[in-house]
């Protein structure tokens, strides 16, 4: 979702957030039209965000997300088992088994794609997770605050096949925005609740400060994992017509000149509103 024109930003954090809202003084004054380039560059991103979700992998699939307990799990159709997806191809496929390590066992017949040697799994805590599937279904272990989960997906899932497209604002130059970057002590950190229920202890990288409709504000940036840094922000559309809990933004490094670009017309909902079974 893109953010209105019409609405300003006012400097408060909340829940590691840049809070927006109110109205512009002026709302009568009409914006500069954007250039083709920036609207062609928009466009190519919002394509590019749909390819990643609707991905036979991407979160428009995940179907579930089961938590692990110590010990014996057992991964199968049946209702009954711990990690369980209708759409595995047995009601019991092996078993995954949390202890030093996390190991998974194939059921005997059972014919479960990608498992190591020694059966031995990497969560997405170690760098990228041991993917498995299972007549197409795919499942790996994750970590959320100390917590270990497998997380299901399913190539052929409504959600996926029956997805169809995201409403966008209009397209607005004036959101793409130069900011001051400030830099934060390295010690900096800040915890956020989570939608299921765990808290995770965030390292804050600094702060975009910009005026914006005569205000000056200083959004918090965090790191996004992959050397970019990202904001999370609401603003008075929550709720109403973006989703609730608000929207990411991926910003780049900062420049050689300690600026950052926050370009709101790539703002993206997070993925907890494309499915429940997210850990947003």
């Amino acid at each position: 979702m893109f953010i209105r024109r019409s609405l300003l930003i006012v400097p408060v954090v909340m829940c590691a957030a840049c809070v927006l809202s109110g109205c512009r003084t002026s709302p009568d004054v009409a914006d500069p039209p954007a250039s083709p380039e920036f609207i062609a560059a928009t466009n190519a991103w919002h394509t590019e965000r749909l390819e990643r979700l609707t991905a036979p992998d991407g979160w428009l699939s995940l179907v579930g997300l089961a938590w692990l307990q110590p010990g014996r799990n057992e991964v199968g159709r049946s209702a009954d088992a711990r990690v369980s997806c209708e759409r595995f191809p047995a009601d019991r496929i092996g078993t995954i088994i949390v202890g030093d390590d996390v190991r998974f066992e194939p059921f005997p017949g059972a014919e479960v794609k990608g498992v190591p040697a020694d059966g031995v799994l990497q969560t997405d805590a170690q760098g990228a997770p041991t993917v498995l599937s299972a007549d197409g279904v795919l499942f790996y272990v994750i970590e959320r605050g100390g917590r270990l989960a497998v997380r299901i997906k399913d190539p052929s899932a409504p959600t996926r096949t029956g997805f169809s497209g995201i409403d966008r604002f209009p397209i607005d130059e004036s959101w793409r925005i130069e900011a001051q970057f400030i830099a934060s002590p390295e010690d900096e950190r800040i915890v956020v609740g989570t939608v299921v229920g765990t808290r995770e202890e965030i390292p804050i990288l600094g702060r975009a400060r910009f005026q914006i409709d005569g205000h000056q504000v200083a959004p918090v940036l965090f790191p996004a994992g992959d050397g970019s840094l990202v904001l999370r922000f609401s603003d008075a559309t929550c709720g109403r017509e973006t989703y609730p809990i608000g929207r990411y933004l991926s910003v780049d490094p900062p420049n050689s000149d300690g600026t950052v670009v926050l370009d709101f017309n790539r703002a993206y909902n997070p993925p907890c509103a494309f499915t429940p079974f997210a850990t947003c």
